[in-house]
């Protein structure tokens, strides 16, 4: 079996990072294809994660996917530490699912109520989370300080 390598994303990824966001139900907004850090066998794109601008200086960690059957095995924990080294700003936000919570706490990140959020980040992702989701109380904001 290849080996997996770490790498910046090019336009080449895009199709699967695309195919990712929808499988996962994430946010597509905004992909351009050269904005990933990808985990990749071959030329396979295993997993992906970015950390986009979001307004006012702030920043935050978004597109985080791993593929079935490459899950926990540490490949998104690997991709964020990564990103996370390249980029030295802090805090840095997160909106996830709970069920989510414990893996990106254990990247470092703590959860905080919604309305400490910047609020051009709020609004933004109002208007991006489903109702539904919201309903149910299925939206989760994080920060790594």
């Amino acid at each position: 079996m290849e080996e997996i390598i770490y790498r910046k994303s090019n336009k080449d990824d895009l199709p699967q990072i695309l195919a990712m966001m929808e499988a996962f139900d994430l946010n597509a907004a905004n992909i351009i294809d050269d904005g990933f850090l990808v985990a990749a066998q071959d030329r396979r794109v295993l997993g992906c994660a970015r950390i986009t601008e979001i307004g006012d200086g702030n920043i935050e960690l978004s597109s985080v996917a791993v593929v079935e059957g490459f899950r926990k095995k540490g490949i998104g924990g690997k991709l964020i530490q990564m990103l996370f080294a390249q980029e030295k700003r802090r805090p840095i936000y997160l909106m996830c699912r709970r069920r989510n919570q414990k893996f990106y706490e254990e990247q470092g990140f703590k959860e905080m109520q919604d309305d400490l959020l910047p609020a051009l980040y709020r609004d933004m992702v109002e208007k991006i989370i489903s109702k539904e989701r919201a309903i149910n109380g299925d939206g989760l904001a994080m920060i790594k300080e």
